[in-house]
């Protein structure tokens, strides 16, 4: 978002680590590397607290709950989504709920405003956290242009051959993480059997270390129909998005949800969880699946495989939701907030 505020006219100064400052150049945003300060560390917060301290802004904008308690400069905060509270993963030590819940629910009261980027986890920061909802401010993030630009053919050509991917294949974007719930998708791709044995489940995205996902992938016969990229570079997720014939997203909580709205900036159909944010991000865009349901997620991959024309539906619908979620958007909605914050009178359009 910063490229958008500094169009808006906005003097923004952005504290980041020596490595990002060093790859980040954005025209009127002024970087200061901020070393020895590691997320949620003590040590990290002495250091990004003094670097705050000697610019003097006007007003300081968290975009995550990493502030130094001490903190004295007017600031609001970003809060992203509860996932911690709101999802139950048997792979996270007890103590990290805990003091997320602590934090969560303390930090934000501080702040002279509050931004999150949908309806849906507004709700939660008011029933779950008490947090009041006059000080809450929706901002929903935007798809940067690059998502609506043609991938090169010949890229995508390439890419296939890299990976060895032939076929057709559904595409997931996202970390292996409980609330993505891919579970249903390999029960969903497992319910297939032999009917589409050229078609690959391409997961790109971190794997977390704690789950089961290769075991899984193993109990239910599907070595060889999943493949696992990992992480991807930018440039092969813009490619992978361009190229696969879904995304499927059944995740069980999001507080927002990209990678639907940056395949349908693509062009891509897109099969996505009713739940939680997930429909605010795409509409009557794209198929909403309830997120625990096997055979409705097949018989979806199967209807999206089997018509031409409904992909061309939701290809052409894709596209213009996409389009209605700017950064633009996003920069106008967040400078009215900072305006508010600082008790100045709205801008006048």
């Amino acid at each position: 978002m910063l490229p958008a505020l500094s169009d808006q006219g906005l003097d923004v100064v952005a504290w980041m680590s020596p490595v990002q400052a060093e790859r980040f150049e954005v025209p009127g945003v002024r970087v200061v590397a901020v070393p020895d300060a590691p997320p949620m560390s003590i040590r990290g917060h002495l250091a990004m607290g003094r670097a705050i301290a000697r610019e003097r802004c006007d007003l300081v904008h968290f975009p995550h709950l990493d502030v130094p308690p001490g903190i004295r400069a007017p600031h609001v905060i970003t809060l992203h989504d509860l996932i911690p509270l709101r999802v139950v993963d048997p792979t996270r030590p007890a103590w990290k709920r805990v003091a997320f819940q602590f934090v969560a629910s303390t930090l934000p009261r501080r702040a002279r405003l509050l931004f999150t980027v949908s309806r849906h986890t507004l709700q939660d920061l008011v029933t779950v956290l008490g947090l009041p909802a006059d000080r809450i401010r929706i901002t929903p993030p935007g798809v940067d242009d690059r998502f609506f630009e043609p991938v090169d053919p010949g890229a995508i050509a390439s890419l296939r051959e890299r990976l060895a991917l032939s076929g057709e294949f559904v595409l997931h974007v996202g970390q292996t993480k409980p609330h993505k719930n891919l579970e249903v998708l390999f029960q969903a791709f497992a319910g297939l059997g032999d009917s589409y044995p050229g078609l690959r489940l391409v997961i790109a995205g971190g794997a977390d270390p704690r789950s089961r996902i290769e075991e899984r992938i193993l109990e239910l016969g599907l070595v060889g129909r999943v493949r696992m990229l990992g992480r991807v570079a930018e440039d092969d997720l813009h490619t992978l998005l361009a190229a696969a014939t879904c995304l499927a997203f059944p995740s069980l909580y999001e507080g927002f949800g990209l990678p639907p709205l940056e395949a349908m900036a693509h062009g891509t159909p897109v099969l996505a969880s009713s739940a939680t944010s997930i429909p605010e991000v795409v509409g009557e865009a794209g198929l909403l699946l309830e997120p625990t349901d096997v055979l409705e997620w097949r018989t979806a991959i199967e209807r999206v495989l089997g018509s031409g024309d409904r992909c061309d539906d939701l290809r052409s619908r894709g596209r213009a939701r996409a389009r209605t979620f700017r950064w633009s958007e996003t920069a106008r909605l967040t400078i009215d907030g900072y305006r508010e914050a600082l008790g100045l009178l709205p801008t006048v359009r």
